[in-house]
């Protein structure tokens, strides 16, 4: 989780050294190696294509990923929304010894460590542009003094303006905290050798490039994780908002409409989280149905639903008009009782209650209303308050 934030300047990194050389590279023994300016690891595209790493070029790019959008999504990358802001420092590979200038992404620091500069996470995705390595990668130490500085002033609650550096931890669904990007990956990328085709360790990888700035990268892990569970419904929410980003409204159209379909089933999230997921979908598809003035349904159709799927939503009256609620685009919560209508409102009942009852007792306590708990109070019965009235006379009163 991360928590409040301190301020950081991208040009603090960049005075931290020069531009890396254009001149060749040269692996050992003299061997020319291509630039790596892509950026992708083998590893990823050995599990994609079954084929071994040894076999695959020296030069990855993103159209030799098994991807309709991928070498697009690349070159158009400045079109996505970022989870962090661009942050570029000059750093050391600690493969080959070359620097290069890299977009870090957001600095996370612990708040609770002894060292912050030990302790920081970057929340970027990079690998070095010359031999495309990764790993522990060494900070210059004038970008360590910066850092240390800028700590100090978020400590003093400097109010925030460029939102680089956050306190807090990042980690990953089962606990692990890569101090890089390509750490998580690298973790990610061994369960995935172990179990390929689980389409939800595909589905947090996907999250992995996405949060860390690489839609490109993104899109691959969550096609892949749609090839081995067509009703990973978290990859088809994602899968269609990145389209959605791309231009591709008839794709993202029928991925969201996906998640409609498969909500009902889906229990790899709980119930209320499904609803935000659902809700933001319909609002989108609002979106793309208005500016496609109508040609991209906004509900899934027959054809998507399948005949069983379909059949039994008709059956128990699931399916209902849009004309029966208030939608507003700049609203979520007009959505709610749409989509729970898809993710079904017998699963939501017990989350509903609980959120209900969460939301009376902050009410009373901000109050001061006491809460009763067990049998009602006799309004002839001493008040449970201890004042010695009798109820009716005390918190009873008017009720």
């Amino acid at each position: 989780m991360i928590g409040r934030s301190a301020r950081i300047h991208a040009r603090d990194f960049r005075r931290s050294g020069q531009p890396a050389s254009r001149s060749s590279r040269f692996g050992k023994g003299g061997a020319h190696i291509p630039a790596q300016h892509y950026g992708i690891n083998p590893e990823l595209l050995s599990l994609l294509t079954g084929q071994p790493v040894a076999s695959l070029p020296d030069r990855i790019t993103p159209s030799m990923l098994p991807s309709r959008y991928a070498a697009e999504a690349y070159r158009k990358r400045q079109q996505f929304d970022r989870d962090f802001p661009e942050n570029y420092a000059m750093l050391t590979c600690p493969t080959c010894g070359r620097r290069g200038k890299y977009d870090v992404g957001a600095v996370i620091v612990d708040p609770h460590g002894s060292d912050p500069t030990s302790s920081i996470q970057l929340t970027g995705y990079f690998r070095c542009k010359h031999c495309n390595g990764a790993g522990d990668w060494e900070l210059p130490p004038l970008v360590t003094q910066q850092l240390l500085g800028l700590v100090l002033r978020a400590a003093a609650e400097v109010p925030d303006e460029d939102n680089l550096v956050r306190f807090g931890r990042v980690h990953l669904y089962d606990g692990f905290e890569g101090r890089f990007a390509t750490d998580s990956e690298s973790h990610l990328l061994g369960h995935l050798r172990e179990r390929p085709a689980d389409g939800w360790l595909w589905d947090r990888l996907g999250n992995l490039y996405k949060s860390a700035g690489r839609p490109d990268l993104a899109l691959v892990a969550f096609e892949q994780a749609i090839r081995q569970d067509e009703w990973q419904v978290e990859s088809h929410f994602t899968l269609g908002m990145l389209l959605s980003s791309l231009d591709h409204p008839r794709e993202a159209g029928h991925h969201l409409r996906m998640v409609l379909v498969g909500a009902r089933d889906y229990d790899r999230v709980d119930a209320l989280k499904l609803r935000e997921f659902v809700s933001v979908a319909l609002r989108e598809l609002a979106g793309l149905n208005y500016r496609a003035k109508g040609e991209i349904p906004l509900v899934p159709t027959p054809e998507e639903w399948g005949e069983q799927r379909y059949a039994s939503m008709i059956d128990e009256t699931q399916v209902v008009g849009l004309k029966t609620f208030d939608l507003d685009m700049e609203d979520l919560t007009t959505f709610y009782p749409l989509a729970e209508g898809f993710v079904g409102r017998q699963r939501l009942a017990p989350a509903l209650a609980l959120e209900e009852e969460r939301k009376r007792q902050e009410i009373a306590a901000s109050a001061g209303i006491p809460l009763r708990v067990g049998r009602k109070v006799g309004r002839n019965e001493p008040c449970p308050c201890g004042s010695g009235k009798k109820y009716k006379k005390c918190c009873g009163r008017g009720a």
